[in-house]
């Protein structure tokens, strides 16, 4: 068992997740401030995923409206740690003061924030966390909170029988913590032989492509009748589909990031779940945070010093952050519209991914 498991699944970090990882967060801009000058740069993980782009887009339309003078330079690492470490170069090179950093690895990552404060560079975690004693703030969802609604999910409609898990990227805390909460609903009905855990194992960097071979692989190690597959996003339920229809079948299949795709999954009966995580309140708060050191404020009031496991480091260090709350989105709660009510997404874009009409469902049965 992983140190991150281990630590995370201590009885005080337990109790302390359920209780205050919920925060509302800091109300969107309403005033402007010329006042405030500075560059920030937003670092982004990698393209597997479309809310990078959102999380991006929100992040600059907040930060502009709370300091229009303040310069925001945007990098994507593209999963790569060395174009992360180009990336932060370019940034401190241009002069950035603040530092918004959604890690490729919580580990490799580490030193860059080091570097960063080195340069008088303030380093946000954003969405993921990073192991470094420097970091100053984490900024993310109640990511056990994700995999507790996954597995509710997945309880509820898989109710015996042999199961595979297509895990995320062990350099993401992120991924065990979504375990994490998976498997304290799940893993009881495994070790009460409810469910046969016959395939599982982690994805590097959330390859939707790697998720499909291991998928493939699951078919010939356990044969084609499976109960259910628990698929940590919707980029690797793609994938893991592709790999049912390979093998002509069509089983319960979760996911999460509300991806247009995923939705449109959800509507034809593919993919039973997925979790959104509406990123805009993330990105506001981030942009708070760094308007806020630029001013040489603190952080904002929404941050919590003792949020439990969800942002607390391997060496037990809790990190001050605002945790937001995750939906799930699926056909009986009714809501697969949440996530373009909202803006999220667009029923161009959910209709699209599936070849149908673009209407409000798609035209479909909801």
């Amino acid at each position: 068992m992983s140190k991150l498991i281990r630590l995370a699944i201590s009885g005080a970090a337990v109790v302390a997740f359920t209780v205050t990882a919920f925060s509302a967060g800091p109300a969107s801009a309403k005033v402007h401030s010329s006042a405030v000058t500075g560059t920030v740069a937003f670092l982004g993980p990698e393209q597997f995923t479309g809310r990078w782009v959102k999380d991006a887009a929100y992040f600059n339309a907040e930060l502009h409206k709370l300091g229009p003078k303040i310069t925001i330079k945007d990098y994507n690492a593209n999963a790569s740690i060395s174009t992360q470490q180009q990336n932060l170069n370019s940034a401190l090179g241009l002069g950035a003061k603040v530092i918004v950093l959604a890690a490729v690895d919580q580990n490799q990552d580490a030193p860059l924030v080091d570097q960063a404060e080195a340069a008088g560079a303030k380093v946000l975690a954003y969405d993921r966390m990073i192991q470094s004693p420097k970091l100053r703030a984490y900024d993310s969802f109640d990511n056990v909170g994700v995999g507790i609604e996954q597995g509710t999910w997945f309880k509820a409609n898989v109710k015996k029988g042999t199961i595979v898990e297509i895990r995320g990227s062990t350099t993401d805390q992120n991924a065990h913590l979504f375990y994490m909460g998976f498997c304290k609903v799940v893993c009881p009905l495994i070790k009460k032989k409810t469910y046969k855990l016959c395939y599982s194992t982690w994805t590097p960097n959330w390859v939707p492509a790697t998720a499909g071979t291991e998928m493939d692989s699951a078919f010939t190690k356990c044969g084609s009748k499976l109960a259910g597959i628990y698929s940590m996003n919707d980029g690797m339920a793609a994938a893991v589909y592709q790999s049912e229809v390979r093998h002509h079948v069509r089983l319960p299949l979760t996911g999460q990031d509300a991806q247009p795709d995923g939705l449109g999954r959800i509507l034809e009966h593919q993919q039973g779940m997925t979790v959104f995580k509406f990123v805009k309140s993330e990105a506001v708060s981030a942009a708070q945070v760094a308007y806020n050191w630029l001013a040489g404020k603190n952080l904002p009031s929404n941050y919590k010093h003792n949020c439990g496991a969800d942002c607390v480091q391997a060496s037990g260090r809790h990190v001050p952050a605002a945790l937001f709350t995750p939906i799930s989105i699926n056909l009986k709660a009714h809501n697969v519209g949440k996530p373009v009510s909202t803006g999220f997404d667009t029923w161009a874009d959910v209709c699209a991914s599936i070849g149908k009409p673009t209407s409000p469902y798609c035209g479909l049965p909801h």
